[in-house]
């Protein structure tokens, strides 16, 4: 409904009003399919805003898959190339990678919830989280990939101070 007035700073910000489809109760009954980029925006845009773009945070998981798509269209290339060539490769992240069906016996844990007791849960297919969380590493990749971050070796020292600069606690 407000596409034309949301920024991707508002994407970033998680300040676009653009509901979160993981908040809707009929996605554990899509959640392990894979779906296509189509599918994908359509299922998005079906939904009403939540709010004004620019008004007020509220975390979604749909602005970072919409960011995905335009990282997409701005580069040519896959978010899962994207990543390898521009993060992961560069900064040697041996343990990192684009997500896919978890493979216990490489020590990937299983998804778990906690209802009183463990409660195993079902794989969501990573065409879904995409930039969301479709990521998959280890505490020591991430302390390097944060270190690369915050030492200007990833984005410039104008976008990190931006993206650390909070607005209702939150940053980019």
């Amino acid at each position: 409904v407000n596409a034309d007035k949301i920024t991707i700073e508002d994407l970033l910000r998680h300040r676009s009003g653009v509901f979160n489809f993981t908040n809707d109760s009929a996605y554990l009954s899509y959640n392990t399919r894979k779906h296509s980029r189509e599918e994908m925006v359509n299922m998005i845009a079906a939904y009403p805003s939540d709010f004004e773009p620019g008004t007020k945070f509220n975390y979604s998981n749909s602005g970072f898959v919409l960011l995905t798509f335009i990282l997409e269209d701005v580069f040519h290339k896959s978010y899962p190339e994207l990543v390898r060539r521009k993060i992961i490769g560069p900064l040697h992240l041996k343990r990192t990678d684009y997500g896919g069906k978890v493979n216990t016996g490489d020590n990937e844990a299983l998804p778990y919830e906690f209802r009183e007791q463990w409660v195993l849960q079902s794989e969501t297919d990573m065409s879904i989280p995409l930039g969301a969380g479709a990521l998959v590493s280890t505490p020591a990749d991430l302390c390097r990939f944060a270190d690369a971050l915050f030492s200007g070796k990833l984005i410039s020292a104008a976008s990190l101070q931006k993206m650390t600069t909070l607005k209702e606690n939150a940053g980019m």
